[in-house]
């Protein structure tokens, strides 16, 4: 029986997530403060370079997520 595309994605994402997750588990605390630090400049690099439309979107986004989640606490 041949897999899905979908089937193959999710298990190849399932794959990646816990390979992704023994390596954090695996690195050191200096390793731990550089790859935070390199998110971090990674993200307000991102924001610096984005647009106005860009902005308001991820701005609609994040308060969406923010309602899920407190509706997911109550």
């Amino acid at each position: 029986m041949a897999m899905t595309e979908e089937e193959k994605r999710e298990k190849r994402n399932a794959r990646d997530r816990e390979k992704r997750r023994a390596e954090r588990e695996a690195e050191t605390p200096e390793q731990r403060e550089a790859r935070l630090k390199r998110q971090r400049l990674n993200r307000r690099a991102k924001l610096m370079s984005e647009t106005p439309e860009e902005t308001e979107e991820r701005k609609r986004y994040e308060a969406m997520m923010r309602q899920m989640r407190k509706a997911a606490r109550e």
